[in-house]
């Protein structure tokens, strides 16, 4: 394959890449405490979940092309659903990587791209050893908000798109 083609096939599989995460994936914050620690930290974290193999496998072979380190869980059957497995990026330096990479072509959720480049970009200037604050804990919550499913977001879904009703 010519460098013109094998360019055209990386711009391909990049467009793909980023069309997977935008419907199945997500980027967050994970609440966590360290051994022996009361103290909660947040770690980034990104990924996505598919009930198709195949779609994982060509999400892995993306990013191996890439260079990007990644994590992938296993099977997991949960009552009433498909078996599901996820790919994974966890940790400031990892999330960071993918973010310079890919971030830019996000639509859907820029959002929370500019809020996990944010987090990493804050945390990444100061000390490990300083505690997380009410900023760390702000993305957190707006990134769990923006990754609730609709239907918690919606108190009543039948109303969801009736015309206002105006009085008076």
């Amino acid at each position: 394959m010519n460098t013109d083609n094998q360019q055209e096939s990386l711009e391909f599989d990049i467009g793909w890449l980023v069309g997977v995460w935008e419907s199945e994936g997500w980027l967050s914050l994970r609440s966590c405490y360290l051994k022996g620690e009361r103290l909660q930290r947040y770690r980034p974290e990104i990924g996505v979940t598919n009930t198709d193999p195949k779609v994982l496998d060509n999400v892995e072979r993306i990013l191996k092309n890439l260079g990007l380190a990644y994590w992938r869980q296993g099977w997991q059957k949960v009552a009433g659903q498909r078996s599901r497995s996820m790919v994974r990026l966890e940790g400031l330096l990892r999330c960071q990587r993918f973010l310079k990479m890919l971030g830019p072509r996000f639509q859907s959720k820029k959002d929370r791209v500019k809020i996990v480049e944010d987090f990493i970009a804050y945390r990444q200037s100061m000390s490990k050893k300083t505690p997380y604050g009410e900023k760390e804990h702000t993305w957190y919550t707006t990134l769990r908000q923006l990754n609730a499913p609709l239907s918690s977001q919606i108190q009543n879904p039948q109303r969801l798109y009736a015309e206002p009703v105006i009085t008076g």
